[in-house]
């Protein structure tokens, strides 16, 4: 614990004050919360928009990326597969079966995740900052 000094009295005070002991001050810039990313935001993006951006926006980058990348690669091949298969009945099976696994992978990891983010299984973002 530091000691800063108000703004308004000029008395030493706690860096974890949200407001000064002798006259009230409000300090904003020591709120412990300040830079806390928002559990509800993080429940959003990983249900409603999806493609890792819920993990972008914690900060686990490497996973985001992951998430996107089969995301990105899956939904191609569902539609070629798909395009191929009313065409040539068998000639895009494979591709659609491929489409249809990268991109039902996703969609169960993400719901594993979104899971874990409401029951509070996922506390802190990358940086280590609680999830508010």
């Amino acid at each position: 614990m530091a000691l800063i000094q108000c703004p308004e009295c000029h008395k030493e005070i706690s860096n974890h004050a949200l407001n000064c002991p002798a006259c009230g001050f409000p300090l904003q810039s020591t709120n412990l919360h300040s830079g806390a990313k928002k559990r509800s935001q993080a429940q959003f993006l990983a249900s409603v928009v999806g493609f890792g951006s819920h993990n972008f926006y914690l900060g686990f980058y490497l996973r985001a990326i992951i998430q996107l990348l089969l995301t990105s690669v899956g939904l191609p091949l569902l539609l070629i597969g798909g395009i191929l298969t009313f065409w040539f009945p068998l000639g895009g099976l494979s591709l659609l079966g491929v489409g249809i696994l990268m991109v039902l992978g996703v969609l169960i990891w993400q719901l594993i995740e979104w899971h874990r983010i409401k029951t509070q299984s996922i506390k802190k973002d990358a940086k280590g900052q609680p999830l508010v």
